[in-house]
């Protein structure tokens, strides 16, 4: 069995999948094998696959009619076999030894989760450094996983700059059907594990073009997507256990989200009268099952609230 199983949900990237695949191919650590979800996409992507599982037999290749990115993942969970699991996403890269450096510390430390702490948006250059001695890599050992993800900018909730433990994942399936699963995941898996391990190495490069999920236009879809995650994580730490929780991940968490759909929601350069309506809709359903707490608001925050309240995209 491999040590390693590396997840990638593939629609719509025959521009970038080939640097991607060859980014994980080009791997100094080989114990792996490579899941690719073909999401029904509807371009090339499934001739590209074919092409490359041809040259390397440790891609596995899955197709199935399009059902979202969070449905592709967790059939590649379902599929995997390695001790590890490790996402990328389609149009991303990898450092040649990210997977080595993050295996061999995960292995000396016997960590549930392990991290590497900084990523490169693909749009800046820069020329790639290799380590010499990956068993002279430094890393932090946290104890206190939820208070970091929630409380720190180092930690972040994407799924795909960590090398989880297959068990981590025993229980959990992302949430289907939206967009953004990966942080109400993150969120919850943080408060189940002891600790875990961090690198300070970047080993991770982005796709930051417009043509990606989150820098792409914001739509009602979206905004009912990120409610999705927030009812998600209220659901998960309303729990008895995890109620000592709650009010950290209430504050950090949960506002920050929907500061963020407020945020795009101001900044919308279309017609936003139906963003307006639909924001206002869920925000007074979270707000009076006391989900989201007006006091958790900053002042500016607070202040294109009222403006858009003003703009009549709501109705109390």
């Amino acid at each position: 069995m491999p040590k390693v199983s590396v997840i990638i949900p593939v629609y719509k990237s025959e521009k970038y999948l080939p640097a991607c695949l060859d980014s994980v191919l080009a791997q100094t650590f080989k114990d792996f094998e490579v899941i690719c979800v073909n999401d029904g996409s509807p371009d090339s992507c499934e001739t590209i696959l074919n092409e490359y599982s041809q040259k390397d037999k440790r891609i596995k290749i899955i197709n199935q009619t399009n059902k979202g990115q969070s449905v592709a993942r967790n059939i590649g969970i379902d599929n995997a076999f390695g001790e590890y699991l490790y996402f990328v996403d389609s149009d991303d890269r990898l450092h040649p030894q990210a997977i080595e450096i993050l295996f061999e510390i995960a292995e000396k430390t016997n960590s549930p989760i392990t991290i590497s702490n900084r990523f490169i948006k693909l749009s800046k250059k820069q020329k790639l450094i290799l380590l010499k001695n990956i068993s002279l890599v430094k890393f932090t050992t946290h104890k206190q996983p939820i208070k970091d993800l929630l409380k720190t900018k180092y930690v972040s909730s994407s799924i795909w700059n960590k090398l989880f433990k297959r068990e981590v994942f025993g229980k959990w399936k992302f949430i289907e059907g939206i967009n953004f699963e990966d942080w109400p995941l993150i969120t919850c898996i943080f408060s189940e594990i002891p600790f875990y391990v961090s690198v300070d190495i970047p080993l991770y490069f982005y796709n930051d073009t417009d043509e990606s999920t989150v820098r792409s236009p914001f739509t009602v879809r979206k905004i009912q997507d990120y409610v999705t995650g927030i009812k998600f994580t209220y659901n998960y730490y309303r729990k008895q256990e995890k109620k000592k929780f709650w009010r950290i991940v209430q504050k950090y968490r949960i506002y920050q989200s929907i500061k963020m759909v407020l945020n795009k929601v101001y900044h919308a350069k279309v017609d936003k009268s139906f963003l307006i309506q639909e924001f206002f809709k869920n925000y007074n359903e979270l707000h009076s099952n006391g989900i989201i707490l007006l006091r958790d608001f900053s002042l500016k925050s607070l202040y294109r609230l009222v403006r858009l309240y003003l703009n009549k995209g709501g109705k109390k």
